[in-house]
């Protein structure tokens, strides 16, 4: 998965200058940056700070390390293991609403996301018909993570299959499709408690209309555990930010 973190190899001090050559200067690449800018960096210790990029030039960065980050990274808090990983693959909804998603998604924290095309979905050319939009995605990500002062940029997927979706999440150790009939699979809260020790979860969340039957089974078989949320029916994009946060608070970095 792309790596676009600024991690420092040492300890990082306060009203410091920090040189980014080599490798460092490639990731710092990803942010599209400009001189006089404010990014976020993390040093040895794990620890997120605030800095300004005071020169650039095509081999080399000079930051200035401005502030202390609100909080060290969170881990989890009965096994001390590293953050979790969530990936949020996104049945393609209608209209703008799948760049609403990509914001909100990246500002909750998810590490990727997969725009995926199932049965009772549109297809990325009805919903690009009138533009292009799908080629604006990965900018939506920069910038809602610069918005928000995450030290990554999430990767987002080119638009795959209902199948190819699947298997993208063969190396999640959880895998969550949201399913609106109850009675099929248990409650979020009653299957969570039962994931402490796994560190990357995949969430599969389907149209407005639902998953089929057939895709239900196929997830199945892949792995995903069918979840569902309560009584109410909500929209797609309103179901993902409800699992992500849910997930963000048990596991994550909302407290």
């Amino acid at each position: 998965m792309l790596e676009s973190r600024i991690i420092l190899p040492d300890m990082v001090q306060l009203e410091q200058d920090y040189e980014l050559t080599g490798p460092l200067r490639q990731t710092l690449q990803l942010w599209s940056p400009h001189r006089g800018e404010i990014i976020t960096v993390r040093d040895a210790t794990l620890q997120d700070f605030r800095a300004r990029i005071a020169e650039l030039s095509i081999e080399r960065a000079r930051i200035h390390i401005v502030e202390r980050g609100d909080m060290p990274v969170i881990t989890d808090r009965k096994f001390q293991r590293p953050e979790r990983e969530i990936i949020l693959h996104q049945a393609l909804p209608e209209k703008e609403r799948m760049e609403w998603i990509i914001q909100k998604a990246t500002e909750l924290g998810v590490r990727a996301i997969i725009p995926f095309k199932s049965k009772r979905s549109v297809s990325l050319e009805e919903r690009d018909r009138k533009q292009k939009k799908a080629l604006c995605w990965p900018r939506v990500a920069l910038r809602a993570a610069k918005q928000c002062r995450r030290p990554d940029i999430p990767q987002v997927f080119p638009f795959c299959t209902f199948q190819e979706s699947l298997h993208m999440a063969r190396q999640s150790g959880v895998r969550i499709l949201l399913w609106e009939k109850q009675g099929h699979g248990p409650a979020l809260a009653d299957f969570l408690g039962q994931t402490y020790g796994d560190r990357k979860i995949s969430i599969m969340v389907g149209p407005e209309g639902g998953f089929t039957e057939d895709e239900v089974d196929l997830a199945r078989q892949e792995g995903f555990e069918p979840i569902h949320l309560g009584p109410r029916i909500l929209r797609t994009e309103t179901a993902s930010l409800v699992i992500i946060s849910i997930i963000q608070f048990v596991f994550g970095d909302l407290r």
